[in-house]
């Protein structure tokens, strides 16, 4: 039996349009694939499970998991002021604006600022942040665990090496999601359902069960999912996973905001990857924000800013899915 549902598919559909892309739903208690809508839906492949893009600063919120993992302290980064720029190993590495004074990690988080992340990055050390994202499936000879194999892919992003002639520079691009990491629309909802789960990814799957020839149930969905679990962050590091995500749609200058939906607690986090005049929209959250049951990815190639484009396409699938999470 499959686990795709029918009514969530339609929403991410409609919500997607004709913007070329993907979105993927699944359920975060389960790993259960609910939706995999993919523009356009016809071709030699289906964008939502194989399109590939740069993940751009939804990586931000793994750079997190991994200082906090790490024991680092991230309070102790801030406040500091973003001028919109510094040098890492001779090279200018910038933010994509001068955000001043920044005060706390929420705030870092809800407008993505590139210099916080990348000095948090520098605080956590490369080998805990590769760490991390392996954690996360950014390595094709890791499997998530949960699941039993399907026909989904496994190995579901890629990690390049990092300069060893500009490691501090390399690094920080890594901690922002480009240069050396790429990712799939599915892959971001395994992210986006991991942080969810307080930091303990799990493996999509398109089977809600296996029967034999006579029909009856020979592997459960739900019982396998309860067998092998990834460890977790301790409940406090986790909270701040979604304090932080939750600021990204509530604040005023949260890049997120423009997805917010009245009667609806979510947490979200942007990326914006791809070079001028081409840019991808990515969008990864989980809802409701204090007890998650549905987790996404969306990217949007060629959209524009994720803040515009991607929050535009989130929107509109909440909209049509509110009632199904109150």
């Amino acid at each position: 039996e499959l686990t795709i549902d029918s009514a969530i598919q339609m929403a991410a559909v409609a919500a997607l349009g004709e913007q070329r892309g993907g979105l993927v739903v699944i359920d975060v208690a389960t790993g259960a694939l609910l939706a995999a809508a993919s523009s356009p839906a016809s071709g030699p492949s289906l964008t939502a499970l194989e399109g590939v893009v740069e993940p751009g600063s939804i990586i931000k919120m793994i750079a997190l998991a991994a200082a906090l993992r790490s024991g680092v302290d991230v309070g102790a980064l801030f406040p500091f002021d973003c001028r919109g720029a510094v040098t890492l190993d001779g090279l200018p590495f910038r933010d994509w604006a001068s955000h001043g004074s920044v005060d706390s990690i929420d705030e870092a988080a809800a407008v993505s600022c590139n210099i916080a992340f990348a000095r948090l990055a520098a605080a956590t050390g490369a080998g805990a942040l590769n760490a991390e994202l392996r954690r996360y499936g950014f390595d094709p000879q890791v499997n998530l665990p949960g699941r039993w194999p399907s026909a989904l892919p496994q190995g579901l992003g890629r990690l390049a090496a990092l300069d060893p002639s500009h490691p501090g520079f390399s690094l920080a691009r890594r901690a922002e999601g480009l240069d050396s990491i790429t990712i799939t629309p599915l892959h971001a909802a395994v992210v986006a359902a991991g942080l969810a789960r307080g930091g303990a990814p799990i493996a999509p799957a398109l089977v809600s069960r296996r029967l034999n020839l006579l029909g009856e149930t020979i592997e459960d969905a739900a019982r396998t999912a309860t067998q092998a679990r990834a460890e977790p962050l301790e409940g406090d590091q986790a909270a701040v996973i979604t304090r932080v995500m939750v600021a990204a749609v509530a604040r005023p200058d949260g890049t997120a905001r423009r997805a917010f939906v009245a009667g609806l607690s979510a947490a979200m986090k942007t990326g914006t990857s791809g070079v001028s005049g081409r840019l991808d929209a990515i969008m990864i959250g989980f809802a409701p924000a204090d007890r998650p049951r549905i987790a996404w990815g969306l990217v949007a190639i060629g959209a524009g800013k994720a803040a515009i484009e991607a929050a535009r396409i989130t929107r509109q699938f909440l909209l049509r899915i509110r009632d199904r999470l109150r």
